[in-house]
């Protein structure tokens, strides 16, 4: 094996064999090789207390996709996932997350404390703690432990940073309704009825609407309506959110982002090229600019 042009020899037991065998035989093939060598566990992965063992005795290890212990580099359990950035376990990121980075690309941020998030963009100093703790999953170079004091940093720009979260990206929208009457008349638009406010592109014949999950209680959502069946037109469409951000100060149209990343999530609207240029365009005016 070759490692930073160093090489090696590599050792693998082919099958499950006894700590005390392995350093038996370790120790024997080592005495043949002028160069150093190590014990690759491919197929089958020793425990925990045969990890530590091997290391008490300073016998060089690899376990594929896991642990590399090779002393004679100077790596010492060094992670192998961690040797890129990102974190490929994190299929999406949480909804919290989210919306702070939707904040961050708004507001044009390069760094940022939890504190400092706070007072900015409301919730605790301990949610932004742990938004901060899965953002160092997600990538570690945003999280800046230095000094003490951790912060938030990215100094590339906000159009960057989309497309480096876009395909981690949840859909704000939770649930949907479809209704024959609303009576509510001070909602937020949501759907093509946002996007057509952002863009060139027309509005649907349904017009669509935004509502918290809060408001969703407080309106008596479904009870106090009429649904539609899915075989009849609605006069209404609802888009129930986890999150809302507010957009120039006002409530009135979903904000651009999120209202992406939920158009990007549903089918109807993934392959309609009209839809995806208005999107292009109301992100490059609104967001990004």
């Amino acid at each position: 094996a070759i490692v930073e042009n160093y090489c090696f020899y590599v050792v693998e037991p082919r099958i499950k064999v006894p700590l005390r065998q392995i350093v038996l035989d370790f120790k024997q093939i080592k005495e043949s090789f002028s160069e150093p060598c190590c014990i690759l566990f491919q197929d089958t992965q020793p425990t925990q207390y045969m990890r530590q063992s091997l290391i008490r005795q300073r016998i060089p290890y690899w376990i594929q996709g896991k642990d590399i212990y090779l002393p004679f580099l100077g790596i010492v359990l060094a992670r192998l996932k961690r040797k890129s950035p990102m974190n490929r376990k994190i299929s999406k990121l949480t909804f919290a997350a989210q919306r702070f980075l939707f904040q961050v690309i708004y507001h044009k941020i390069k760094q940022c404390t939890a504190s400092s998030a706070s007072r900015e963009f409301g919730l605790s100093i301990m949610t932004y703690s742990r938004i901060f703790d899965e953002l160092k999953e997600f990538d570690r170079t945003m999280i800046d432990d230095n000094n003490g004091r951790r912060k938030f940093v990215y100094q590339k720009s906000p159009k960057s940073l989309w497309k480096k979260i876009r395909p981690f990206l949840q859909s704000p929208v939770v649930r949907t309704y479809a209704l024959a009457d609303w009576r509510k008349k001070n909602c937020s638009l949501a759907g093509i009825s946002a996007l057509s406010q952002y863009s060139m592109l027309g509005d649907d014949d349904i017009p669509t609407y935004a509502i918290t999950i809060r408001e969703e209680r407080e309106f008596g959502l479904p009870k106090r309506y009429t649904l539609v069946p899915d075989d009849e037109i609605p006069k209404q469409q609802i888009w129930v959110l986890s999150y809302r951000i507010p957009y120039h100060d006002s409530y009135k149209v979903m904000d651009p982002l999120s209202l992406a990343a939920a158009l990007y999530s549903m089918p109807e609207h993934v392959d309609d090229s009209r839809v995806e240029m208005a999107i292009d365009e109301m992100l490059e005016r609104y967001a990004f600019s």
